[in-house]
């Protein structure tokens, strides 16, 4: 019996040098019921808990369909215009840092084609101008010899007739100074436009002293340069309409012009701010601004931008377009 014992104890031993100590503390299979005994026997257990965690996890759910991809941007698309004009830029810089015949021919190929498409842009511009009336300036303003030459003496003839009716309505201040370099010439002007148009012209010394060839009763003397001042003129000569005040309306004071003018530049400029006071019957504006009929004003083009309901939609840009054109040419 002692032997044994001795023996038990060499057995420990030698589990414990071979597995370490921790092997003494891990229960065996065979001593299962004694650590487990409160489970009972191993056939008391049930099956179905062991089959069910044997049994394989149910399959992921399938991944949702992606959405259709969206076309590629205008840059990013081949050949498109915004990609061509960084390619080609890309391309030219290339051949300039390694001019070789491949970077050469790729970006002169490029370029022919940008210019081949810049062509075709420029005939199809030219063939809707030509068909359509509200862009041909043919028709707004006519390039022919003959008809260009009748327009214009008809303008020039309106604008007479403006003229003519201000001679009955109102008067030219003529500012100037005794010692400025030109006014002596724009004096010799207003005289030729007061003979031409019957518009009477009051000359205003700023320095209390006559021009050249100026009589003492031909001007009045602007004291302390009050009334230049007021009207915010800056350099003589000046020139400015007066149009004198009605029990419906006030006087008006319109500078005509700074500076030297000769007399058709002065004339036009007179007929011009008339035309913008509406001071003269509007048959005879609509004859003196010929030239510009059919060009939008940016009250036309505001209300464009009132009725635009789709700023993308070509058809509906036309059509508000060639209404107010319309009523441009009326």
């Amino acid at each position: 019996m002692h032997y044994r014992q001795e023996i038990g104890v060499s057995c420990v031993l030698a589990i414990c040098l071979t597995f370490g100590s921790e092997a003494l503390a891990q229960p065996r299979d065979n001593f299962g019921y004694y650590t487990s005994k409160e489970e009972g026997w191993y056939f008391y257990k049930d099956p179905r808990a062991r089959k069910q965690s044997l049994e394989e996890p149910p399959p992921p759910p399938a991944p949702e369909p992606r959405p259709p991809q969206a076309p590629p941007e205008p840059e990013k698309r081949p050949f498109s215009v915004p990609w061509l004009r960084k390619k080609v830029e890309i391309l030219r810089d290339n051949a300039i840092e390694k001019p070789s015949d491949e970077n050469m021919r790729a970006f002169l190929y490029a370029q022919r084609l940008m210019l081949d498409m810049s062509d075709a842009f420029a005939t199809a511009g030219q063939r809707v101008t030509q068909a359509d009336p509200y862009l041909n300036e043919e028709f707004r303003v006519p390039s022919a010899t003959f008809a260009r030459r009748g327009m214009l003496f008809t303008v020039e003839k309106a604008k007479g007739e403006i003229l003519k009716s201000l001679s009955s309505r109102g008067g030219l201040f003529f500012f100037f100074d005794s010692t400025c370099a030109f006014c002596d010439a724009q004096y010799q002007t207003m005289q030729e436009v007061q003979r031409e148009t019957k518009i009477p012209v009051k000359a205003i010394s700023l320095d209390g002293r006559p021009l050249r060839g100026m009589g003492r009763s031909e001007f009045v003397v602007d004291k302390d340069r009050a009334v230049f001042r007021s009207l915010d003129l800056k350099v003589a000569p000046a020139v400015v309409l007066a149009v004198p005040g009605t029990n419906k309306e006030p006087a008006q004071y319109l500078v005509v012009a700074h500076g030297a003018m000769a007399a058709d530049g002065l004339k036009d400029k007179i007929a011009l701010a008339a035309m913008e006071r509406q001071l003269v019957p509007k048959e005879l504006t609509d004859i003196a601004t010929l030239q510009q009929r059919g060009i939008l004003k940016p009250d036309d083009v505001a209300q464009i931008k009132a009725g635009m309901q789709d700023t993308d939609d070509p058809q509906e840009l036309v059509k508000l377009m060639t209404q107010a054109i319309q009523g441009r040419l009326k």
